[in-house]
């Protein structure tokens, strides 16, 4: 391993992120960054994002997961995996979880959402295993993701003793939705002076509900301040607001 991490060093351009180009729609505004990644050559699966999970008592955990549904209408962002596994386990029992995009190139983006997390419903989880190709089939039913195992062999002992004719939804495999109550646009500039957008999903009683992103701003008042309540084109309200790099 080199000794010159502090010399490790990459300078962005800088590209400005305004509000206004960013408009009223978070969604919007990740279809377009996403569609943007999937031509860069830089960025080999542009739907690789990392997942935070934390134990009921704050212990956290993150790996990178792909995301395989969106639905912009309820701001929310779908990920398969073993239900019994680590960050599913986690993620259902406290009822939150994060996500994180990194798309290098010009400008350098990251994409960042946070919020509650609920399981996709059995049917369209059958469907999306459906249409997985045999292999990803037979791994997910193969493993019991996270626990000890003496080998590889036992693992491909276990895929070949599936019959890959009558390959059903397993049990303990299927979606979980982050639902978000804060998504954040981050874009590099020169100096390390880099843009940050956020949207904060607004309540009934027109509170964001994503508390901790209110601490971190710097409390409500500040918060209402310096930002803007805008409304997308389903109806939902968020506080818009830049935050300091």
């Amino acid at each position: 391993m080199r000794d010159d991490l502090s010399e490790l060093r990459s300078e962005y351009d800088d590209s400005p992120l305004t509000a206004t180009a960013v408009g009223t729609d978070p969604m919007r505004a990740f279809a377009a960054w996403f569609d943007d990644a999937t031509n860069r050559s830089a960025v080999v699966e542009p739907n690789a994002c990392a997942l935070a999970t934390s134990t009921p008592h704050g212990v956290p955990s993150v790996r990178m997961v792909l995301l395989k549904q969106v639905d912009p209408a309820r701001a929310a962002f779908a990920i398969y995996t073993n239900l019994t596994g680590r960050k599913a386990t986690e993620a259902l029992a406290t009822g939150h979880a994060s996500l994180c995009w990194w798309w290098p190139g010009e400008p350098a983006r990251q994409f960042r959402v946070a919020g509650r997390v609920e399981p996709v419903d059995r049917v369209r989880a059958a469907e999306y295993f459906a249409s997985r190709p045999l292999a990803a089939r037979i791994g997910a039913a193969a493993s019991e993701q996270s626990r000890a195992i003496a080998g590889r062999a036992e693992l491909d002992e276990r895929a070949a003793a599936i019959d890959p004719e009558r390959i059903e939804l397993p049990d303990t495999w299927g979606g979980l939705w982050v639902v978000a109550d804060e998504l954040e646009l981050w874009q590099g500039r020169a100096g390390r002076m880099h843009d940050r957008i956020t949207f904060l999903r607004l309540g009934d009683d027109d509170q964001p509900r994503a508390t901790a992103a209110v601490a971190a701003a710097g409390g409500s008042e500040r918060l209402t301040r310096c930002g803007q309540v805008v409304v997308d084109p389903h109806g939902t309200r968020w506080m818009r607001a830049r935050l300091a790099p």
